[in-house]
């Protein structure tokens, strides 16, 4: 799968690109008002009106790491047709937004290359848009998992008597009735510590089988719970660990009271992946994180072995475990201990910096208007103080 660097151009730079033309090649100058092919920040529309079927056929030498602003393609005629083959060459598309299927009828086909897609809440009425997406080998679709998962039915999960906003699989009515005992303290728990309330409706769905989590998810079966398309997934191996069903569910909801306060889009671009994972292993106690204590941690991220703290978010290059060489509970417990540093160095600014980012502010500036540091000051605060507690508690044994 290719990965490209996510950018948002200069305004400046922008130019609305329409085509013109009739089945034809993307890279010919001639097919495009203004002529010329896309580039960098583009605002892109492949719409017709008329009753002609048209191909675009994406053949990209031109500007081959071009990054889109805006992407539509449309068939807002009774008839016409409006597709995008991306069969043709190993050529990337990237774009920050695209809409297929905008006012009409949309249709991609791809076969070779690869293409970053983004399906944002304008864009989820597949249905009522009539869109067809095909998309046959390497999509990259970021909080949205695999393309199957997004489109699969849950209609068929039973909803819960004693707490309607729980469904289970007839198989798994056990795990949904322990989520229920504690539901309502998780909600809690989320809301004081994140300090805000969910705005939606919330929904959990238990899955009968480690197999069925992952049809619904498009994640490895050897996870235990995740948020998808705004909904809470939790997987029918916690019966082995029940003791983990509380932490894990209050570890969604920490994610899900973020997507549902700015949306999937902007919770993925604006908040870096070690905050999201840390707040949630911190405010659940530990949920996700139970694998590694905080003195093994410590000790590696005193001897170099840790994560790096962004202080941006990223479609498309978004950071997980593996992206610093580690084992995801390592990643999260030492996440959550940066997070735990950064409220008890000052619970006011802690609670300013998630209100900010709450009410939409990107990660990094939310982080200067609370703080009024970036995160390389703390991180550096932070690892000074650890190396100090693992050398006073070295010491401390010497004598002993």
């Amino acid at each position: 799968m290719s990965v490209f660097m996510f950018l948002v151009p200069g305004a400046g730079y922008a130019a609305d690109k329409s085509w013109i033309g009739g089945t034809s090649w993307w890279n010919y100058s001639d097919q495009w008002s203004p002529e010329g092919q896309p580039n960098d920040g583009d605002y892109v529309y492949l719409i017709q009106s008329d009753a002609t079927d048209r191909i675009v056929k994406y053949y990209n030498t031109l500007y081959p790491s071009a990054i889109l602003n805006e992407l539509k393609i449309s068939a807002t005629g009774d008839d016409g047709t409006m597709t995008l083959s991306h069969i043709y060459g190993n050529y990337q598309l990237a774009a920050n937004y695209e809409h297929v299927g905008y006012n009409g009828k949309g249709e991609v086909i791809q076969r070779n290359g690869s293409n970053a897609v983004m399906i944002n809440r304008a864009c989820t009425s597949v249905t009522n848009m009539k869109t067809l997406i095909i998309l046959f080998l390497s999509i990259s679709l970021i909080s949205c998992g695999q393309i199957g998962a997004f489109f699969k039915s849950t209609d068929h999960f039973i909803q819960l008597e004693s707490d309607k906003r729980i469904f289970c699989e007839s198989d798994a009515l056990d795990i949904a009735l322990q989520v229920a005992q504690n539901l309502e303290n998780s909600i809690k728990i989320v809301e004081e510590n994140q300090y805000g309330p969910f705005n939606k409706p919330i929904l959990i769905y238990v899955c009968g089988t480690k197999e069925n989590f992952a049809k619904f998810t498009g994640l490895n079966q050897k996870i235990k719970a995740a948020v998808f398309n705004e909904k809470t997934f939790l997987s029918a191996s916690l019966r082995e660990q029940p003791e983990r069903i509380q932490t894990l569910t209050t570890h969604e909801l920490s994610h899900l009271l973020f997507i549902q306060q700015i949306g999937t889009s902007k919770y993925v671009h604006n908040i870096p992946s070690w905050f999201v994972e840390g707040l949630a292993v911190f405010v659940s106690n530990g949920g996700g994180a139970e694998n590694v204590s905080e003195i093994d941690a410590a000790h590696a991220i005193c001897d170099g072995a840790c994560f790096y703290p962004e202080s941006t978010g990223s479609f498309l290059f978004h950071k997980t475990a593996s992206s610093y060489h580690l084992k995801p509970h390592m990643f999260y417990r030492q996440s959550a201990m940066f997070i735990q540093f950064m409220k008890e160095f000052d619970p006011v600014k802690f609670k300013g910096l998630l209100q900010a980012i709450q009410n939409e502010a990107k990660f990094d500036h939310a982080l200067h208007a609370s703080y009024g540091r970036d995160i390389d000051a703390y991180w550096a605060k932070f690892k000074e103080n650890l190396t100090k507690q693992i050398n006073s508690d070295a010491n401390s044994a010497a004598l002993h």
